[in-house]
């Protein structure tokens, strides 16, 4: 199964997905926010297409296939998520679905393929929004410490990746996917 990434996280990243994060803070189990959230909306945006130059700065066209996960945003853990619409703006092809879910890199047990939206039929333009889980905290609040999810480099303080992935038959070579999801940061 392969990885692909929305534009703006190959502008970010350059193509490359890893390398150490910056730990926690020491102390971190015993320190608490002032508010549950600043109220501040952040959008996220992504653009997948299956054509050159995306997924993949030159990556064939239709290298996307059945079963693969396009990695669209990342979030912090403690980000809340409030609303999120996806437009298919070029079909993907008869049979061709697509699930939004997240891969959670602190706690692999929260990873879910279709926790924000089940399959669904992107065979046609359209547009869909995301009706699962809304409002939740995409992860949990990191600690610090040593815990389950919480290990050393992050301290659970890693990313939480917002992922579609591909069902139903292989894509075609030009469908495009476009979107936004808009979250609230926690207070500091």
């Amino acid at each position: 199964m392969a990885q692909w990434n929305a534009d703006e996280l190959n502008t970010i990243v350059q193509g490359y997905l890893g390398g150490v994060a910056v730990a926690g803070v020491a102390g971190g189990p015993t320190q608490v926010r002032a508010t549950e959230y600043r109220g501040i909306i952040k959008v996220h945006r992504f653009t997948v297409e299956a054509a050159t130059p995306n997924p993949v700065p030159g990556a064939a066209a239709g290298s996307i296939v059945n079963g693969d996960t396009l990695i669209l945003t990342w979030m912090d853990p403690n980000e809340r998520i409030w609303f999120g619409r996806l437009y298919i703006g070029v079909a993907w092809g008869a049979g061709t679905t697509m699930s939004i879910g997240k891969i959670d890199l602190n706690n692999a047990a929260n990873t879910d393929a279709v926790h924000y939206k089940a399959a669904t039929a992107i065979a046609a333009v359209g547009s869909f929004d995301l009706d699962t889980n809304m409002t939740e905290q995409v992860g949990a609040d990191p600690l610090g410490d040593q815990t389950a999810g919480n290990l050393i480099p992050m301290f659970g303080s890693n990313k939480i990746w917002v992922t579609a992935t591909i069902g139903g038959a292989n894509p075609n070579a030009t469908g495009t996917l476009i979107g936004y999801v808009f979250t609230t940061e926690e207070g500091n």
